[in-house]
């Protein structure tokens, strides 16, 4: 069986890159994975090199195809292993941007990956639908996910509360001084019409969060690409 490791190395993904390179680099290698057969499972799953890929890169990908222009003559490096952030900036002067990231992900709990588990072996997946198991992956683990539709008003603030808890879950940590914080979402569901945006402004606006204290800029990007928040602490002192 094919193996996403077969495709891509850390080494390879932790090179420094400008905007530019970096997009043409990842999609390259999306259009690679997307033709391989037997890594399906391993990608849905986040397994193995899959994790790191999709969970601090994939984010990356997104956050530079907004913001490739302003960015352009900046280099990013991803970063696998254990430090207190996930990308390192190059270029970066006298705080005009940050000079290092931190990613998150605001859908990191047990129940997201049971519905992707069931994705993986059943082909399809009810979004919206609430999510039910038995058993372990030791001893025999069976999902059920039902199809039902979700209020949009209920997701949306569910979105916000996993946004909100993402991001005092990092302020807990300690970074070094010009460190960005990028929260990845997935808005396929939640916050999937334009008119959403003006909601998600307010709910930034109103954070009872102080992520100033940790961060210098705070970026909220969804998984589509189509959606990106920008905060900046000087904007926040001013």
């Amino acid at each position: 069986m094919a193996a996403l490791e077969e495709i891509i190395t850390i080494e390879e993904i932790c090179s420094p890159r400008t905007p530019t390179q970096f997009l043409e680099w990842f999609e390259d290698n999306l259009r690679e994975i997307n033709k391989t057969d037997g890594i399906n499972d391993q990608v849905i799953l986040h397994e193995g090199i899959a994790k790191f890929f999709y969970e601090e890169v994939f984010p990356l990908f997104r956050l530079l195809q907004n913001k490739k222009d302003a960015w352009c003559d900046l280099k990013f490096k991803n970063l696998y292993g254990d430090q207190p952030f996930d990308v390192e900036i190059f270029g970066s002067k006298e705080s005009e941007f940050p000079s290092f990231l931190e990613i998150t992900m605001a859908d990191q709990n047990y129940e997201d990956h049971l519905r992707m588990r069931y994705f993986a072996e059943h082909g399809d997946v009810c979004m919206t639908g609430p999510v039910t198991h038995t058993g372990t992956r030791k001893t025999g683990l069976n999902v059920s996910v039902a199809n039902e539709a979700g209020d949009l008003t209920e997701m949306n603030q569910e979105k916000k509360d996993l946004i909100r808890n993402a991001i005092a879950r990092k302020t807990s940590k300690a970074y070094p001084e010009n460190t960005g914080l990028l929260v990845y979402f997935d808005d396929y569901v939640a916050f999937s019409m334009h008119k959403d945006k003006a909601v998600m402004d307010r709910f930034l606006d109103e954070l009872d969060v102080d992520w100033t204290d940790k961060f210098s800029a705070l970026y909220l990007v969804s998984a589509s690409g189509n959606q990106i928040w920008e905060r900046y602490r000087s904007e926040q002192d001013a």
